[in-house]
């Protein structure tokens, strides 16, 4: 998992498509929640316990919008029923990693090259220097 994403993607429109009917209160605990998932990758699989990143809603409303409407946005991790995840955004997270992974690389290559160039340049100059 990359390190620290500070932004992810988001498409307001299919946002609000896929939330026809819900409240801006149920709207804004959905999108916390998917923020989460995008710092951590997951959403713990622990309903009661969720309130904790949401904050300003009481534990027994988030508990009622959770089994209404942003329960079915979720599903278990592969292997891990602990972990939940929304697909689309840990699509998108895994899109972003390998963006920052590649980007990363040529940084690196380019700073490689540059500090080839450089030496290559300085020991030339030596060269003429003590010519």
């Amino acid at each position: 998992m990359a390190d620290f994403l500070p932004w992810f993607p988001f498409d307001f429109d299919d946002f609000m498509e896929g939330t026809i009917g819900w409240t801006w209160e149920e709207r804004g605990a959905y999108l916390t929640l998917l923020r989460e998932q995008w710092r951590r990758g997951f959403i713990p699989n622990e309903p009661d316990r969720l309130h904790f990143m949401v904050i300003g809603i009481t534990p027994r409303r988030l508990r009622t919008m959770w089994d209404l409407r942003i329960k079915a946005k979720f599903r278990p991790v592969d292997g891990d029923s602990a972990k939940l995840i929304n697909d689309r955004m840990a699509a998108e997270r895994a899109k972003k990693e390998v963006e920052v992974a590649a980007k990363r690389m040529a940084g690196a290559a380019g700073g490689a090259a540059t500090a080839a160039a450089r030496a290559e340049a300085a020991a030339a100059a030596h060269g003429a220097a003590g010519a």
